[in-house]
């Protein structure tokens, strides 16, 4: 004889977190016999984050960890010669803003009109949801003391930009 656990939970999320296709609606599955909402895993980690038991649980650490870890791969960065600046399409004052938020310890520039992201191949068409849209691709460059392009990562990682731009170096 062998035992079988059927599990189900209810969670309190909002519409926009189920899962959709390329024509924007809800994608389903059967369960049990019956067809059901399916919710992506990047939901239920959000409700999860954002819930008081998550808040309570880790309290005044949240985020710590991730912000010392920019301001060490900064130091070792500039400790080996290296300028690391940001550059996106947002306007100043919503850069500083966000540098007010997160403290950087690099310089944050403005691309508003992002001539710069199209220049290095960094703005191109993206998609959300099935919808077509123009954006910033995420990338790093290492550009070497004569302003030459070394290296460049499209599509890359925030986890894999340090170890990407030290492997070159």
């Amino acid at each position: 004889m062998s035992d079988f656990l059927q599990l189900h939970l209810l969670t309190a999320l909002p519409p926009s977190n189920v899962n959709r296709d390329d024509t924007g609606r809800p994608k389903t599955a059967i369960v049990g016999g019956v067809t059901r909402l399916r919710i992506s895993s990047q939901a239920l980690k959000r409700a999860w984050r954002t819930s008081e038991v998550f808040e309570k649980r880790v309290g005044e650490r949240l985020g710590k960890r991730t912000q010392q870890l920019g301001d060490k791969v900064f130091e070792h960065l500039t400790g080996k010669g290296v300028a690391a600046v940001g550059i996106s399409p947002d306007a100043p004052k919503a850069q500083k803003k966000f540098d007010d938020k997160y403290g950087l310890s690099f310089p944050l520039l403005s691309d508003a009109d992002h001539k710069v992201a199209e220049a290095y191949g960094a703005w191109g068409e993206k998609s959300m949801y099935g919808k077509k849209y123009m954006g910033i691709i995420r990338s790093s460059f290492l550009i070497d003391e004569e302003g030459r392009l070394v290296k460049a990562w499209y599509k890359v990682k925030p986890a894999d930009t340090v170890p990407n731009a030290m492997g070159e170096m």
